[in-house]
């Protein structure tokens, strides 16, 4: 009996150590699929808000240097697996995108906004500006969790405002009346979801438009400033 007894154990052991083992090779299939259907994500999100087919084009990680203000290539170091620019280990939220399209065109630059100012939190975007980051190109909204018919409106049409407006001042949001120039023109009855997505994309601009405005005066022989700083964003009431 004590020998039934201890076949049995090593049985029940040595099954709870297969199945575990095949539960983390699992496991690790699913991450690698879930990685590579996020990268897929925001290469075609990058590609689209800069006018490029995401079949045809590619996305170059990169980010801003502290040290110098200037940008530089992001990569893994093989030596530790970390993500780094210049030396500098870069958090995931200071990557961006310069966006080539075919035979390897610079179209203009793709970068991450978000915020959690959102009526029901955290609102994701992929911004897109033009090669010298004087204008935005487009915007996507990638994550929301807004009220349905209201502020999940930023979606789709209320986003195509954005494609055009300039990216060297604040943009505002206006209520009741067509907007122009720098204005976004609010979301009927979802003011806070509006002044979010707007409030994410100043933002942005502080973040990286000198620096992108920067360097392209310097590829083009100008050697100028970044551009001038922005302006205070000014917003309207709640919802």
């Amino acid at each position: 009996m004590v020998v039934s007894f201890l076949k049995q154990s090593w049985l029940i052991l040595m099954l709870a150590v297969g199945a575990g083992v095949g539960l983390a090779a699992v496991q690790r299939s699913l991450d690698g699929r879930i990685e590579a259907n996020r990268q897929a994500k925001t290469q075609r999100a990058a590609c689209e808000v800069v006018g490029v087919d995401p079949a045809g084009g590619r996305i170059e990680p990169m980010a801003v240097d502290p040290s110098d203000g200037r940008i530089k290539p992001v990569a893994v170091d093989p030596s530790d697996g970390q993500i780094k620019a210049n030396g500098r280990p870069v958090r995931e939220d200071e990557i961006f995108y310069r966006v080539h399209g075919a035979g390897g065109r610079p179209a203009g630059w793709a970068v991450p906004a978000r915020t959690e100012q959102g009526y029901g939190g955290r609102i994701e975007l992929m911004v897109g500006l033009d090669p010298a980051g004087a204008k935005i190109t487009g915007l996507q909204v990638i994550a929301a969790n807004e009220t349905p018919g209201l502020g999940d409106n930023i979606r789709g049409q209320w986003a195509g405002q954005f494609a055009g407006k300039p990216a060297d001042r604040s943009l505002t949001v206006v209520k009741g009346r067509e907007a122009s120039g720098p204005e976004i023109e609010a979301i009927t009855g979802a003011t806070i979801s509006s002044e979010a997505v707007t409030g994410a994309v100043n933002a942005m601009l502080g973040r990286v438009r000198g620096a992108i405005a920067e360097r392209a005066a310097e590829t083009a022989g100008g050697g100028g400033p970044g551009g001038p700083a922005l302006e205070t964003p000014t917003t309207g009431g709640g919802r």
